[in-house]
């Protein structure tokens, strides 16, 4: 891996994301059937404000469970809200930014994925942890 390449080189284009409309059930099925780990957050106007992870969704999930109310697919979306477990204002990163210092990022920060947004402010994609240990892998 060189870590002067250029995250735009690796990141997910195809962008996933949700919508604070959008109900924790649904967000739920992203996850499931897109084999996802981490969705970008967009509000009305399309912009970037949080970024929710599978973590967050089996937290999530965890907090209710232990609820004295009966939580099914009926009603959870009642109980949980994208805005209370979404992690609003994500670092991002620029398209032109490199693998290394995304990777330091990562590493210092405990994130595994970024948002990467252009000079607008506008989401072109999203780079994971998992994107640069494969880039270093068939690279090396």
């Amino acid at each position: 891996m060189n870590a002067n390449t250029k995250v735009s080189s690796v990141m997910t284009r195809e962008l996933i994301y949700a919508k604070t409309s959008n109900a924790f059930s649904e967000v739920l099925q992203l996850f499931l059937s897109k084999n996802i780990h981490h969705l970008p957050v967009m509000n009305d106007a399309n912009e970037l404000i949080g970024i929710i992870s599978s973590h967050d969704v089996l937290n999530a999930l965890s907090n209710i469970m232990y609820r004295p109310k009966q939580i099914n697919i009926d009603n959870i979306d009642e109980e949980v809200k994208i805005e209370d477990i979404m992690t609003s204002n994500p670092t991002t990163i620029s398209p032109e930014e490199t693998l290394g210092n995304a990777a330091i990022i990562f590493a210092t920060h405990k994130f595994q994925a970024l948002p990467i947004v252009d000079d607008s402010g506008k989401l072109r994609g999203i780079v994971t942890s998992r994107d640069i240990v494969n880039e270093f892998a068939v690279k090396r």
